[in-house]
């Protein structure tokens, strides 16, 4: 907190330094002006999925008289700001380039039902002259998810379950089962995050799914239905914590509807493979009884999807000597998903009974970068975070992803012993690789 205050502190005081340096250059502005007609502008609302509802306090493509107006300078600079019912036939400006906004509310950083739509226009104020202003198109500009469930998994879920959606750590909003509203959330840039976690009992077990909204751009509208589903409780974290004696567990599919109208539905990628453990197709009878069916991907060779690589470490399948622990040396294995990771699970096992207590002490030996977060160790990722592993979104769903214990090995200097790193890795196919690291000290 003191560091918080200091640096605005700083920022304060540089910014009145360069106030009280520029006196000397200041010009006082320029005399000629100009006059802007905004008698016959026009605001037009374009909307391509036709499902404008009037909300109170929200404007609609047929009420744009609450829309706000504002004008800017060059510089960024608001020159003047009404609602658009209010605004004047015409304005005096000094000459310069300029721009007109138009937008439907001062959009939040999330709120059900308040669709946000926004436009804006460039113009030139010329000496003495007036400037005409052509209609200002005004786009969906928020973003908007909707969340169903279907009849099976309602009639299982418990009350309480939830699926809870995220923007950029900040905005967000709960969907309980019988929630119907659609949410909407504030594009803030391309690097904007978006989750979605489905949390609570279904049939008396504890389900949770973290479902990481990619692709992201403004104006979409991403629908996601969660459905009961038969699964397989050989598999870890197949969409869902699944129930040991029932092998039911949550998956989902989403649509897209970007700004255009146009819908991809983007099932859970799992779904699109053949023979996927407890989503299997029936078998068709070959042509040919003599020929069988040959095998089909993925499930034949894992490693033909999932590849972990190192230059900096062997696994213990390739040599069966372990690694020394030497100060300064990276120790970063590469992992390689073609269909995203959906579980890197950890297991870390020593000789040294002195080491197992010292990271017991302070986190559990088996955990997931995926999903690290659980009910005893709460916030297990930052911490594991902190020691330069990749956690949550840096992992789930992602096809790249660096396993980076260069900090955490040389620490195994101070136990002597074979202290060794399992890894296995998921994919969203059911798809499995898992190596083992040995090192010693």
């Amino acid at each position: 907190m003191n560091t918080k205050i200091f640096s605005c502190l700083a920022a304060a005081a540089l910014a009145l330094g360069f106030s009280a340096c520029s006196d000397d250059d200041w010009n006082p502005k320029t005399s000629k002006e100009g006059q802007l007609s905004l008698k016959s502008m026009a605001l037009e609302v374009v909307d391509a999925q036709k499902d404008i509802e009037t909300k109170k306090g929200r404007a609609s493509a047929d009420d744009t008289s609450s829309f706000l107006v504002e004008i800017y300078d060059a510089q960024g600079a608001l020159a003047y700001n009404w609602t658009y019912s209010s605004m004047p036939e015409i304005v005096t400006l000094p000459v310069g380039d300029y721009s007109v906004k138009a937008y439907s509310h001062k959009v939040q950083k999330a709120e059900w039902e308040g669709r946000y739509y926004e436009g804006s226009r460039s113009f030139k104020i010329e000496n003495n002259k007036i400037t005409e202003i052509e209609p200002v198109v005004c786009k969906f500009a928020n973003i908007a998810v909707s969340i169903k469930f279907d009849d099976k998994l309602k009639e299982a879920m418990a009350d309480d379950a939830k699926v809870t959606v995220i923007a950029n750590d900040e905005g967000s909003l709960e969907y309980g089962k019988n929630e119907t509203r659609t949410g909407y959330f504030q594009y803030v840039d391309a690097s904007m995050t978006l989750i979605a976690n489905f949390t609570g009992k279904v049939q008396g077990y504890d389900e949770e799914i973290r479902v990481p909204l990619t692709d992201i751009e403004a104006g979409q509208h991403r629908i996601i239905t969660f459905t009961l589903k038969k699964g397989d409780s050989t598999v870890p974290g197949e969409s869902g914590t699944i129930s040991p004696d029932q092998g039911f567990n949550v998956d989902y599919t989403m649509e897209k509807v970007d700004i255009d109208g146009n819908v991809t539905v983007e099932e859970d990628p799992a779904d699109n493979v053949v023979d996927r453990p407890g989503h299997e197709d029936p078998k068709e009878e070959p042509d040919e009884p003599d020929k069988p069916n040959p095998p089909v991907d993925p499930s034949d060779d894992p490693e033909k999807y999932i590849q972990v690589k190192s230059g900096d470490v062997h696994f213990a399948d390739e040599d069966s000597t372990p690694n020394p622990v030497v100060a300064g040396n990276n120790y970063v294995v590469n992992i390689h998903s073609e269909k995203g990771v959906k579980n890197l699970l950890v297991k870390i096992e020593s000789t040294s009974a002195s080491f197992i207590q010292s990271v017991g002490e302070l986190m559990p030996t088996e955990f997931d970068l995926a999903n690290p977060d659980t009910a005893e160790y709460p916030e297990l990722g930052d911490a594991l975070a902190s020691i330069g592993l990749k956690v949550k979104g840096d992992v789930l769903g992602q096809t790249d992803v660096p396993f980076d214990i260069t900090g955490l090995v040389p620490l195994l200097a101070g136990f002597p012993g074979t202290h060794t790193f399992s890894i296995t890795v998921v994919d969203a196919a059911g798809n499995k690789v898992s190596k083992t690291i040995e090192f010693q000290s």
